[in-house]
C-alpha cells in the first residue's frame, strides 16, 4: 500500500515537471516568432556610410549633349544637306568649315530664336547663337522717342558666317507689322533695315549679315541718324534720305 502511494506521488511530480517545461518552451517560441498582426521593422543599411563616400546627385550634362549632337549631325551630313541642332554653345570654325565643304545648310534653335543659314560663306567666323530679346538697354530705349518696341541684343558681334534668316520670338499678335532698325552707337541713331510681320508661333523673321544691337518697333522711327528737311510721312511714298541718297522703304513685308 505504501509502495503504491509512493508511485502515485512520483507520477504526479513527473506530470507537473513536464507541464512546466512545455509552458516554458511555448513562451520562448512566442517571443522569437512574430504573430500575424505584428509588423517587422527592418533596419536600412547605408552603403555610402560603409564605403565612406558621399552620395552626389547626377548633374545634367547639357554641354555634353550639345557636343554629341553637333558631332553626330556634322559627321553624318550629306552634300547639300542641313545640320539642325539645338543648344547655346558657339559653333566653332572647324565645324563651320566641314559644313561649308559639303555645301551644307545650318539651322540652330535656341530658347528665344531660330537661325537658318542657306550656306556658310565665312567659315572662319565662330558663331554664337545666343541673344537677349527685350533686355534693359536704357541708352537705346530712351532714344526711341516713346515708340513701343523691344531691343534685340546678340551675343555674336560683327560679321556672321553667312546670311542668316532669324526668327525672333516676340510678344506681339500674329500679323502685327514690325520695323527693324540697327542701333549705331557712333551716331547714337537708328538705321532702318526693313520691316516684317509677326508670323504663326509668334516669330518675327529678319535677315542679318552681322550682329550688334537692333530694335523691333511697332511704328516706324524717325531715323535719328539722318537729318531730314521734313518729317517722314509713312502713309505717303517712301521718303528720300538726303544723307544716304537712297529710298527708305517702310512698307511691311515678311522675311527681310
Amino acid at each position: 500500500m505504501k509502495k503504491s502511494l509512493v508511485s502515485i506521488l512520483l507520477a504526479a511530480l513527473l506530470v507537473l515537471s513536464l507541464g512546466f517545461n512545455a509552458l516554458a518552451a511555448g513562451s520562448d517560441n512566442n517571443a522569437s516568432e512574430p504573430s500575424d498582426t505584428e509588423t517587422v521593422v527592418e533596419e536600412e543599411t547605408d552603403d555610402t556610410a560603409d564605403s565612406g563616400e558621399e552620395s552626389t546627385p547626377a548633374q545634367p550634362a547639357e554641354e555634353n549633349r550639345d557636343e554629341a549632337q553637333i558631332a553626330e549631325e556634322i559627321s553624318t551630313l550629306e552634300t547639300n544637306g542641313t545640320v539642325s541642332i539645338s543648344g547655346v554653345r558657339s559653333i566653332r570654325t572647324d565645324e563651320l568649315a566641314q559644313i561649308a565643304e559639303k555645301n551644307g545648310r545650318l539651322s540652330v534653335s535656341v530658347a528665344n530664336a531660330s537661325w537658318h543659314f542657306n550656306s556658310i560663306t565665312n567659315p572662319d567666323v565662330e558663331f554664337n547663337p545666343k541673344m537677349t530679346v527685350g533686355g534693359e538697354q536704357p541708352e537705346i530705349t530712351q532714344k526711341m522717342g516713346g515708340v513701343e518696341g523691344v531691343v534685340v541684343s546678340f551675343e555674336h558681334s560683327g560679321v556672321l558666317p553667312g546670311t542668316a534668316y532669324v526668327g525672333i520670338a516676340v510678344d506681339y499678335a500674329v500679323g502685327t507689322p514690325l520695323y527693324f532698325y540697327y542701333y549705331n552707337p557712333t551716331t547714337a541713331g537708328f538705321e532702318y533695315q526693313g520691316s516684317t510681320v509677326v508670323e504663326n508661333g509668334g516669330y518675327a523673321v529678319v535677315t542679318l549679315t552681322h550682329c550688334s544691337n537692333y530694335v523691333l518697333t511697332t511704328s516706324p522711327l524717325h531715323n535719328m541718324a539722318i537729318t531730314r528737311t521734313a518729317p517722314v510721312n509713312v502713309d505717303a511714298a517712301p521718303a528720300q534720305s538726303q544723307e544716304a541718297g537712297k529710298t527708305l522703304d517702310v512698307t511691311p513685308h515678311t522675311g527681310l
